[in-house]
């Protein structure tokens, strides 16, 4: 295997670990609510958990510099 190889491999590996860590700082700061809104979400309609948890990032982002409200998510952690 040569460097390259091992660097582009370490970065893949990067990529994949970093998607994992997102998910859980989304997930980390949901309030008990916003948890059972989005376990419900999943039990009802059968779309995955980390997708939902994806989907609610934009928002969790946004919300670390700017108070914001939009349709899905308020800054101050109230699910719409």
């Amino acid at each position: 295997m040569t460097d390259s190889d091992r660097i582009a491999y370490l970065e893949r590996r990067v990529a994949e670990l970093e998607i994992g860590h997102n998910r859980y700082e989304v997930a980390r700061r949901m309030n008990p609510r916003q948890w059972a809104d989005a376990w419900q979400l999943n039990v009802s309609t059968g779309k995955p958990f980390d997708e939902i948890i994806d989907d609610l990032r934009p928002f969790y982002i946004a919300c670390q510099s700017t108070p914001i409200r939009t349709d899905e998510v308020t800054c101050t952690g109230e699910m719409k």
